[in-house]
């Protein structure tokens, strides 16, 4: 009997599952509302139930929002942003923090892709998507190295998670 040369089905089910679960993860660790949005928008696509951690995350922000309903109008920003769970601290922003790591964790992915596929140090690849990315390459083996960090981190994380 030959193996199959395909790759088993994904079973995407589990695989938004765990997704979900790791934005519960990176939401309680850092507590950036962006994660608790970034597992909404993956919930509402999939057209799945919100889970708990999530209805509880809305509820609190509706009740706040409904508080902050009627301020002054040079408030009322600060007080939605406030009641959605977004901080601002002195050089550092929830939006920018969530962006930023968004743009890192792509660029790690896309070198790590290609590490993995053409069998090619870091140093190599990332002088060969250097153009490509528009990105300096130092920058890009810095990304592949933060992804790989991510990567042990969710392998750690999940391993806690089944204990």
């Amino acid at each position: 009997m030959v193996p199959s040369e395909e790759p088993p089905p994904i079973d995407m089910a589990a695989v938004i599952e765990r997704s979900l679960e790791y934005d519960r993860h990176r939401y309680e660790q850092t507590e950036n509302p962006m994660w608790a949005w970034s597992a909404i928008g993956s919930a509402l696509d999939h057209e799945l139930p919100l889970p708990e951690w999530l209805k509880n995350y809305l509820l609190e922000s509706y009740a706040l929002l409904m508080r902050a309903a009627g301020d002054d109008s040079a408030t009322y920003p600060k007080r939605v942003l406030a009641a959605l769970g977004f901080r601002r601290r002195p050089g550092n922003d929830d939006l920018r923090e969530y962006h930023q790591e968004m743009v890192e964790l792509k660029r790690g992915l896309r070198m790590w892709k290609y590490v993995q596929s053409l069998g090619k140090s870091a140093k190599a690849t990332s002088e060969k998507l250097e153009a490509a990315e528009g990105v300096d390459s130092s920058r890009l083996r810095k990304a592949w190295k933060k992804f790989e960090e991510r990567l042990s981190e969710m392998e750690e994380w999940e391993k806690q998670g089944a204990n």
